[in-house]
């Protein structure tokens, strides 16, 4: 849920530099560039090659500065996690490490390079129902999956001292939201989660889903981080009745019976002092999605989980 500005334009190209890094580390000569839309957190890039044992990479680089200074670690995170990916499945692809900087000795900024994922996100489906149920359904076979070592703790991303936001005109509910989500949040089992999984980082062809992409948050916390966040996505991209279906049908196919309305709470309190950021769903077609129309769902999500629980 990112507001922040970009050090570099989200679609600035890798240098020559950055590229001839690239081609010395992985070999191959690079044939094309295609920056990848919907991200918000860093510069996205398909990069194709001839002359490879890869033919095709994609090339994160971390591009916003004050990121990077409030979480250095960002960059080693996403290396150790696309390496564990190597050897977990969760029935759909997910990327891999091929090469890394993270520190920017050769790069222009810290630099991850992956294994290219097929698809595109499907953020405007037609069935909305059987896209939240496949939405669950990939979402509860990656929480079975065996933990890998060496993960990061998790921790939140909504502050205690954040005024509500601008846009937000019911402040009463915002801190009605911040009076039940003060303290620790409940305590849940923890394990392998994502922690940004949402539909803009599931990849789709023919009605399938094909992949899940953008794990630089993954770390070991409770599920409810990643069903929340979810369904806050769910919320904006549709409605409060497709968010609690998404609960639903999850609960249904897992036997998850923990009670998410705090975690739900948190998400949303989670949500930058400024406007909220349409870009990455503005790329993917969705442009109804202005920023009060956002804003506008945010707080109808925010009402309906303060009268839900």
């Amino acid at each position: 849920m990112s507001n922040e500005a970009w050090s570099l334009p989200p679609q600035e190209p890798p240098p020559d530099a950055t590229l001839a890094w690239l081609e010395h580390t992985i070999g191959g000569t690079v044939r094309s560039v295609e920056a990848l839309q919907g991200g918000l957190s860093s510069a996205v890039h398909r990069v194709d090659l001839d002359g490879s044992p890869h033919d095709t990479v994609v090339v994160r680089r971390m591009t916003q500065t004050s990121w990077l200074e409030r979480e250095p670690e960002v960059p080693h995170r996403e290396t150790s996690i696309l390496r564990a990916l190597r050897n977990i499945d969760i029935g759909v692809a997910t990327p891999t490490l091929v090469a890394a900087d993270p520190g920017a000795d050769e790069t222009d900024v810290p630099t991850v390079v992956m294994t290219y994922v097929p698809g595109r996100p499907e953020i405007d489906p037609d069935d909305p129902v059987d896209w939240a149920e496949r939405l669950a359904a990939c979402l509860a076979r990656l929480h079975n999956t065996p933990e890998p070592a060496g993960l990061t703790d998790f921790r939140r991303w909504d502050d205690p001292n954040r005024p509500p936001p601008e846009w937000v005109a019911d402040t009463d509910a915002w801190d009605e939201a911040r009076a039940r989500v003060d303290g620790p949040l409940p305590e849940h089992p923890w394990q392998f989660v994502h922690r940004d999984f949402h539909p803009n980082n599931i990849h789709w062809e023919r009605g399938e889903i094909v992949g899940v992409v953008d794990w630089l948050e993954a770390v070991r916390g409770p599920r409810a981080v990643d069903i929340t966040h979810c369904r806050w996505n769910l919320a904006i991209l549709h409605s409060d009745e497709i968010a609690d279906l998404f609960l639903d049908h999850y609960r249904q196919l897992t036997g998850y019976c923990e009670d998410v309305v705090v975690y739900d709470l948190a998400t949303v309190l989670s949500v930058g002092p400024g406007p909220i950021p349409t870009f990455a769903w503005n790329v993917l077609g969705r442009s109804d999605l202005t920023p009060d129309v956002v804003a506008a769902r945010c707080e109808n999500w925010l009402a309906h989980l303060l009268a839900s629980g």
